[in-house]
């Protein structure tokens, strides 16, 4: 009930880049206020529409194979760095959200994101060009 709570009345989204970006293969964002995790369900979300959307003529399934095929598991990662340089690792293992305007893939921590840190910097490294990027902090329940 607790973490409904925190949700319900602190849980938000915040945009870390505020114009679209290209990512090579590492960038490291500062966010203008340190963010920290409500629960350990936090995820950094990197939306990437502007390289695959779904359309209405595509199963989901074909979508799917071909979001994986361009976006492997594991080819995306991100460091949460604290204050203390307490270092949370996040990484992509195929997890995404998408509509017909918007494609995300989420990257999260394996044991979740501890709360009660503030991270001062993100470091996103990926094997793969991402273009017209932007990145997102959001909280959810685990």
């Amino acid at each position: 009930m607790e973490s409904f709570f925190k949700l319900l009345f602190f849980a938000k989204t915040i945009l870390l880049t505020p114009a679209a970006v290209d990512i090579q293969c590492e960038m490291v964002f500062t966010p203008n206020e340190p963010i920290s995790a409500i629960t350990l369900g936090a995820t950094l979300q990197i939306e990437v529409s502007a390289m695959i959307r779904w359309t209405s003529g595509e199963s989901i399934a074909e979508f799917r194979d071909d979001l994986n095929t361009r976006f492997p598991p594991g080819s995306i990662h991100a460091s949460l760095i604290g204050a203390d340089d307490e270092t949370v690792m996040l990484e992509f293992s195929g997890g995404h959200s998408f509509t017909e305007n918007s494609t995300r893939l989420i990257l999260s921590a394996i044991d979740g994101v501890p709360t009660g840190t503030d991270f001062e910097s993100v470091i996103v490294t990926s094997q793969i060009q991402l273009d017209g990027i932007s990145v997102y902090w959001q909280n959810y329940r685990k």
